[in-house]
């Protein structure tokens, strides 16, 4: 049709009055404090924009659609020098986070350049919106994990930034909105 459509599926803040203009003043000291938190994570929308995508535009159910995504994070990838030079470069950060430091580094370390690196979890994810579709992302067990995990930050014993908790919940009203330009 010749026309550019853009749809906008961006995280929303949490709906909580504690979530007010200055939430990062108030509950920060600096950038790395808010970004190091549950304070900066909104109701995902990602997953909300790719369905409705999917169901305007498409010609592949979701579960057609993420199967190369389970593929790809079950067969994993080899770790090249720009991958292991950002993992080094959020050591610190990733070690700090048990649940970061089992995605993210082995034996607590960056993964070595040349081996290979897999997402069992984020294939069991995708496997889990085939079979059951968004609303097990944003109202089952799942979405109850992320809000555990946002409310309360799983650090390490050798956490030593300010990992604040978040505001995020398992607000039953809440929809992702996709906005159209």
């Amino acid at each position: 049709t010749d026309e550019v459509v853009v749809i906008d599926g961006r995280e929303e803040a949490p709906d909580d009055p504690r979530f007010d203009a200055d939430v990062f003043v108030e509950n920060t000291t600096s950038f790395n404090d808010a970004v190091n938190s549950g304070l900066s994570v909104g109701a995902p929308g990602t997953l909300a924009t790719w369905v409705e995508a999917l169901e305007r535009y498409g010609t592949l159910s979701l579960a057609t659609a993420v199967r190369p995504a389970i593929d790809a994070a079950e067969d994993g990838f080899i770790v090249d020098e720009t991958y292991a030079a950002q993992t080094a470069g959020n050591l610190g950060r990733f070690r700090q986070i048990s649940s970061t430091a089992e995605t993210f580094l082995v034996d607590n370390d960056v993964p070595a350049v040349g081996s290979r690196v897999r997402n069992r979890d984020l294939a069991a994810t995708y496997k889990l919106l085939a079979h059951e579709g968004p609303d097990a992302f944003y109202e089952g067990p799942l979405a109850a994990e992320i809000v555990d995990t946002v409310q309360d930050p799983p650090t390490t014993a050798a956490a030593s930034e300010p990992w604040q908790p978040g505001f995020l919940d398992m607000d039953p009203d809440y929809k992702p909105h996709v906005v159209y330009y």
